[in-house]
């Protein structure tokens, strides 16, 4: 058992929380042959070539969000903020923040200051494309669109109940992905994680159990 930081986009970090979310993917990196010498963890895959695996069954992954401490006067960086109070950008009621213009991107995100752990309950290795609808939908994926829309002559509701959380998955990969050359199309090899929600912050939860 490791632990170890994830980052998530505001979007995630809500879908999370909804309940919607219970997996993830995440590009392999192929391993380099020092890494290889070292013994490092990796897996390889039928076409021959070996990845580094960063993740295994048991890991505790602190989510690293977007987000800015209030409370602890000006100057202060994020990392020395112990004892501020915590706001998230995936909150609803974040808003009377957005003035005072300090928010962090989530990189840089402190292990105090993280209030989600998620533990690894599955890994699979696998191609993008393999994901089937109902880990789509495990993504945390689901289809919009405007009520008053059509498409192909099908009103809101046909639209809705044919729509296909793949897809949407797909659309929302290669918004994060594509212009770093991992879109949809190009079907790179990915790590599937599966993981159980735990709403406090990894030290804490260390302490509960």
């Amino acid at each position: 058992m490791t632990d170890k930081p994830i980052l998530f986009s505001g979007p995630m970090i809500r879908a999370i929380l909804d309940g919607r979310k219970t997996q993830t993917r995440r590009v392999l990196k192929p391993l380099t042959p020092v890494q290889y010498e070292r013994g490092i963890t990796a897996c390889e895959t039928p076409d021959g070539a070996r990845w580094r695996l960063l993740y295994a069954i048991g890991d505790r992954l602190w989510v690293r969000e977007k987000f800015a401490v209030s409370g602890i006067g000006w100057g202060k960086k994020p990392i020395d903020a112990i004892g501020g109070k915590v706001h998230y950008t995936a909150d609803p009621d974040h808003g009377w923040h957005d003035y005072w213009g300090n928010w962090h991107p989530s990189i840089h995100m402190p292990r105090w200051a993280s209030r989600l752990t998620l533990v690894v309950t599955d890994v699979r290795v696998q191609r993008l494309q393999e994901i089937s609808e109902a880990d789509a939908r495990a993504e945390g994926a689901r289809f919009a669109m405007e009520p008053t829309r059509k498409l192909q002559g099908w009103t809101f509701d046909e639209v809705y109940s044919r729509a296909m959380a793949r897809d949407a998955f797909a659309h929302l990969w290669d918004g994060l992905n594509a212009k770093r050359g991992f879109g949809w199309a190009a079907n790179p090899w990915v790590v599937a994680l599966t993981f159980t929600v735990h709403r406090c912050n990894i030290d804490q939860m260390a302490t509960a159990s």
